[in-house]
């Protein structure tokens, strides 16, 4: 399978990976252990242990494991880039020989500098909600994947059964209201869960619910800020990520192409090509003119990075009014 890269600096035809291969990975996984990756949740979802979160409240944080499944996709995307630059892309025996293995390496090769990191994300997010009087609560075993991915890749049945399943999950457990920490997590919740299973949960960004402030001695710096796509365009949360910033004492750098107009970081390519991903984040650092950039999206984080550019996480940057 081919595509067309085409910039303003350069067109080429780029062989990428084949997706029904990944399709078929993903979906294998997603049946077996709930996630894409075929890790068992145990192994991924280790951010809450020795904070101890409450376990009754007001708002269930529904973490949907963006961010705990962030250090295998950017392994996994490293690793696809070696197959995408071999030229064996294609060659479907190789291909699948891959994507059966891509579960054992990936869990094995992950960084664990960024494991650590995102799970210092869904930390401090937690503690910023019950800083700013949310009443958060966790229950780890009822938390799990949200299943963008099936949604992603097209696979309407797949993400309808999963999608389902964690409805009923919440149902049989009297939850109807979740806090999620991602755009793509809140996204699904809020707008394809209700539109499938005909079943309503309230559901809320913490960017939404979050008290910034600053506090005596904060450094006043300029950062640049990154809408993500699906908070922007569908949530109604653009520019969100910059008033809490501000909030925070901090200056916040807008480009030219954000709001509903921002433009990608590359990630939604990633599934196909992590080569034209890799450009294509290349392309929007270029708006941020060397900056630090600011986003509050897993997918965006690791993308920026991946192309050589500086980005934090907002919920590890933002102050909090305690």
């Amino acid at each position: 399978m081919y595509l067309i890269f085409k910039s303003s600096k350069v067109t080429r035809l780029v062989e990428v990976i084949a997706p029904n291969l990944l399709h078929r990975m993903v979906r294998k996984n997603i049946d077996r252990t709930q996630n894409p990756f075929g890790v068992e949740k145990s192994t991924l979802n280790t951010w809450w242990k020795g904070i101890e979160p409450d376990a009754d409240g007001e708002w269930m944080f529904f973490t949907g494991f963006m961010y705990q499944l962030s250090p295998l996709i950017d392994s996994a995307l490293r690793y696809l880039e070696r197959v995408e630059r071999s030229n064996l892309a294609q060659k479907a025996v190789f291909s699948e020989f891959v994507m059966n293995l891509s579960g054992f390496i990936m869990a094995r090769g992950y960084s664990e500098s960024l494991k650590r990191e995102t799970d210092s994300i869904l930390s401090a997010i937690y503690r910023h909600l019950v800083s700013s009087g949310a009443e958060p609560y966790y229950l780890p075993e009822l938390d799990t994947y949200s299943g963008v991915m099936l949604h992603d890749l097209g696979d309407d049945g797949g993400f309808e059964r999963h999608i389902i399943s964690i409805a009923e999950s919440f149902e049989e457990n009297g939850i109807d209201k979740i806090v999620t920490c991602d755009p793509h997590t809140t996204y699904v919740m809020s707008e394809l869960l209700p539109e499938i299973t005909g079943k309503k949960v309230t559901v809320k960004s913490y960017l939404d619910m979050v008290k910034a402030g600053n506090e005596e001695g904060i450094e006043d710096m300029e950062i640049g800020v990154h809408d993500p796509c699906y908070y922007a365009r569908h949530l109604g949360l653009e520019g969100k990520i910059a008033r809490l910033l501000r909030k925070s004492g901090m200056g916040a750098f807008i480009p030219e192409n954000s709001g509903k107009m921002t433009s990608c970081c590359g990630g939604p390519a990633e599934y196909i090509s992590p080569i034209i991903a890799r450009e294509m984040a290349k392309m929007r650092l270029e708006e941020f003119n060397g900056r630090i950039v600011c986003t509050a999206c897993p997918v965006c984080l690791i993308s920026f990075r991946r192309a050589g550019g500086k980005a934090v996480d907002v919920a590890t940057t933002l102050r909090v009014i305690e």
